[in-house]
């Protein structure tokens, strides 16, 4: 026990015994020990580390073909609102315009609820 933890009990025992204690020889089990923890918390922390990068790549590899439907659908769905309000030509020029509006208008949309 280290000294500073030392109170009157532990003096008195070590009157006692002192002369028959011996300390047990540790043949490098402490240092097997704590090696196997360092190891643990090193995969731990390489694991923690990657986990949301992961989620985050296999989430949006998910939402990407369902986002990208939705978008054409509107696009598709808006055509005919657009049609009397736009020339049509300007509108097959635009596609990719109108588009990226969408998901920008979109993506600030659910960024609003995921912090609400």
């Amino acid at each position: 026990m280290h000294d500073s933890h030392r109170d009157d009990a532990d003096r008195r025992l070590e009157q006692l015994f002192g002369e028959h204690m011996t300390l047990p020889a540790d043949v490098g089990f402490s240092r097997q020990v704590t090696t196997l923890i360092e190891r643990s918390t090193r995969r731990r922390s390489l694991a923690e580390d990657l986990a949301i990068p992961v989620a985050v790549a296999a989430g949006a590899a998910v939402a990407a073909a369902p986002l990208l439907g939705l978008v054409a659908g509107t696009g598709q769905a808006l055509a005919p609102v657009f049609k009397h309000l736009v020339d049509p030509a300007w509108l097959a020029d635009h596609g990719t315009l109108i588009a990226g509006l969408l998901i920008g208008s979109v993506s600030l949309l659910v960024t609003q609820v995921m912090e609400d």
